[in-house]
């Protein structure tokens, strides 16, 4: 059986966890503290040193790491990864600009405010102003793709795809934050 290294508070192990789930794969799923200094043990540097989750390992023992890269082979031979050679360069676009532009700034905001307690002002403006410009991107994407309709309903846009969902939440955490609200934490 395939086993997931992750932890719930991750939107980088979620995604793997939603399409999982959405693919109907059984898993296990291994809870792993990044906080408390489980992923630098040696049993997990074993697995992937780099240290970072998610990592899974396969059924025949080899282990895979990095969220996307792990989206794209569980994704591989389904309607998640396109056939088409420029739709799936597509879906590489999203996926790769979603750790270059969303995650740097979406992703820290959220650690930052959920996990490390900090008060709104104690955010760097930076971060907020490069955030804003991330959800602005995305929103516009998803309501071209809603426009077109089904045509690129996969990995990226899929309607609720694990990316969807994350950027769903990442947007309405980042409203919260705004208020100057503590977001809610969402149960696994």
């Amino acid at each position: 059986m395939l086993t997931v290294y992750g932890d719930i508070r991750s939107g980088n192990c979620l995604k793997v966890k939603w399409l999982l789930d959405r693919l109907g794969r059984d898993y296990r799923w291994v809870e792993t503290d990044v906080l408390s200094g489980a992923t630098r043990s040696a049993d997990f540097l074993a697995r992937n040193p780099a240290g970072q989750v998610p990592a899974v390992v396969l059924e025949d023992g080899r282990a895979l790491a990095q969220s996307n890269a792990i989206l794209g082979w569980l994704g591989e031979g389904t309607a998640y990864v396109p056939v088409d050679v420029y739709d799936r360069a597509r879906m590489y676009e999203w996926l790769f600009w979603e750790q270059y532009s969303h995650e740097p700034c979406i992703a820290v905001v959220r650690f930052q405010r959920l996990l490390a307690g900090k008060r709104p002002d104690e955010i760097e403006p930076r971060l907020m102003e490069r955030g804003h410009a991330a959800l602005a991107r995305m929103e516009a994407a998803l309501a071209q793709a809603e426009a077109e309709s089904e045509k690129f309903r996969r990995i990226e846009d899929a309607k609720p795809s694990p990316v969807e969902q994350h950027f769903i939440e990442a947007i309405e955490q980042v409203k919260q934050i705004e208020k100057g609200k503590r977001p809610k934490k969402k149960k696994p």
